[in-house]
């Protein structure tokens, strides 16, 4: 009948409009992902390299994996030849994917502009620095501005010929694996960088001398809120997880990770 055949028509018509857009869609999501694949080349690449690092200490090991192709987890470092001394910083951005990395590539040219005028600065008065440089950089001082973004961090200094250690954490904890199979938390102060407000103060540095057979751990929010368990009520890792877990691999490799 009449109606039958246009009602047929215009199914026709409909699954051919559909196709184009579906077709449409496919083609600017593969180009999306081709082009976030290759950020994520040019963010890899502005990691420091694991071999310049495992020259100098014992055992050391990194596991980077964003969540989202690319992220606001990066880590740094920077060797000091004169004071035989290492820098290492794990970086946690606001943001995951596009956005996260973008501000990691901000905190990263700040991180080489603070250390690359003063290599022994000490670390406390470096975070404040990049504090102040990263509220700069996104002009957080403006009024109308909707930006409040910033990071958390570890800051680590360790004196090669002394095995001192320095320390300065903002929300990043560092975690200690003694020769004697226990598990130290160095805690972190509870501050953000880079943030609207400024904070009241800046934590101080922490030094002490390494023992020992002594390993350490830093970790992002990645590992702690990875999602498991059952598929309809997902639990977070969560840090008694994360201490458990070190506890029962005190006699494994030393990491640095940023998920």
């Amino acid at each position: 009948s009449a109606e039958e055949s246009t009602a047929t028509y215009r199914l026709h018509i409909k699954e051919i409009l559909f196709k184009k857009v579906l077709d449409e869609s496919n083609s600017a999501l593969a180009t999306l992902m081709s082009s976030v694949r290759y950020a994520r080349l040019i963010q890899e690449a502005q990691l420091p390299h694991p071999t310049n690092i495992q020259t100098k200490l014992k055992d050391f090991a990194v596991e980077w994996h964003p969540r989202d192709t690319i992220g606001g987890d990066f880590w740094w470092s920077q060797y000091h030849q004169p004071s035989n001394s290492l820098v290492i910083a794990l970086i946690d951005c606001t943001g995951h994917g596009v956005p996260g990395a973008m501000l990691s590539v901000l905190v990263n040219s700040q991180l080489d502009k603070v250390f690359s005028s003063d290599p022994c600065i000490d670390l406390s008065e470096a975070v404040r620095q990049l504090d102040q440089l990263i509220r700069k950089s996104l002009r957080q001082e403006l009024t109308h501005t909707e930006s409040d973004d910033g990071c958390d961090g570890a800051f680590i200094r360790i004196h090669l010929s002394t095995r001192q250690l320095e320390y300065v954490g903002v929300k990043i904890n560092l975690y200690e694996l003694t020769s004697t199979n226990e598990v130290v938390q160095h805690k972190a102060d509870r501050i953000s960088l880079g943030y609207r407000d400024v904070p009241a103060s800046y934590p101080l540095t922490r030094t002490w001398q390494a023992a020992p057979g002594s390993r350490f751990i830093v970790t992002t929010d990645g590992v702690t809120d990875q999602l498991g368990g059952h598929e309809k009520t997902p639990v977070a890792f969560g840090y008694r997880r994360l201490l458990d877990a070190l506890r029962s691999n005190t006699n494994a490799s030393t990491a640095v990770i940023a998920s």
